[in-house]
């Protein structure tokens, strides 16, 4: 009995072997703790938040059926008796024009990934399995441009297409034209959920959202001080209208410029709601 206690003894006191070790003792290793709130991760997880919302997949077709809508009519007015169908000297800008207001529903979706949570109370479950917060945000991001840039390419494209199948004459296609409507539909995407998490209300979001891209635009020139109205040139909707153009002297803005100034409307929200989202309770 005393040789069997003696050979056991080295296993049940030796305080370097595993199976002695206190179970507080057992931390994760750096990559398990890494692995779980990894950016990858956290985007599947705002993928599948996304994808499984009825509202996502009607947000979408009601934006495509609006831009295609709209392309129809605006071709259509281009056939009419008027030189220009009222809608100026570039019929390929007009025609995607008409994805100026697809732009507002998915400005809209882009809002409701973030205000939606918040309006739920399910932001407090996604900030508690995140810590970090930030990644949180960036995964919106990324799933978000991931869902809507080749659906707003698809419908920018096709915008030219039934345009040059319903103007007289029909239309030169055009990919400059074509992908600088993907980025405008795009960057008001990202507009709208930057804003939502400054706001992080639903209403408040959307109303502004419909006040720098629709409303302003239009309003501002009428004021009497001509800054406004070279102001008014760096709104999202001027630089989309500009690198959309194709005939020369019709854009507002140069190609470097419109394309900085939709990447700041863009960025620049969702930077700043990243660090509120830090610095604020849930």
């Amino acid at each position: 009995m005393s040789a069997t206690a003696t050979a056991t003894a080295p296993r049940t006191t030796d305080p370097g072997h595993r199976a002695d070790r206190h179970p507080q003792d057992r931390s994760p290793s750096p990559r398990q703790e890494e692995g779980g709130v990894a950016l990858h991760r956290v985007v599947r997880s705002e993928w599948t938040k996304l994808r499984s919302l009825r509202s996502t997949w009607a947000t979408l077709g009601l934006a495509a059926l609006v831009a295609l809508g709209l392309a129809a009519a605006i071709g259509s007015n281009l056939s009419s008796g008027e030189p220009d169908g009222g809608f100026g000297a570039d019929p390929t800008a007009a025609v995607l024009a008409g994805t100026g207001l697809a732009a507002l529903v998915l400005g809209v979706l882009g809002a409701l990934q973030v205000s939606g949570e918040y309006a739920t109370g399910t932001i407090t479950a996604s900030l508690t399995a995140v810590p970090a917060r930030w990644p949180v945000l960036s995964a919106k991001a990324v799933v978000l441009v991931a869902v809507v840039a080749p659906l707003a390419l698809a419908l920018s494209a096709g915008s030219l297409w039934i345009g040059s199948l319903v103007v007289d004459g029909g239309l030169p296609f055009s990919w400059g034209a074509v992908l600088g409507s993907t980025g405008y539909l795009t960057a008001v995407a990202l507009l709208g959920l930057g804003t939502a998490a400054l706001l992080r209300s639903s209403a408040a979001a959307i109303t502004v959202l419909v006040a720098l891209v629709f409303v302003l635009p239009p309003l501002l020139p009428l004021l009497p001080w001509g800054f406004v109205e070279t102001a008014t040139k760096y709104f999202p909707s001027a630089a989309g209208e500009s690198l959309s153009a194709t005939v020369a002297g019709t854009a507002a803005l140069s190609d470097a410029a419109a394309a900085g100034t939709l990447a700041a409307w863009a960025l620049v929200p969702l930077l700043v709601g990243g660090v509120l989202l830090q610095r604020r309770d849930a």
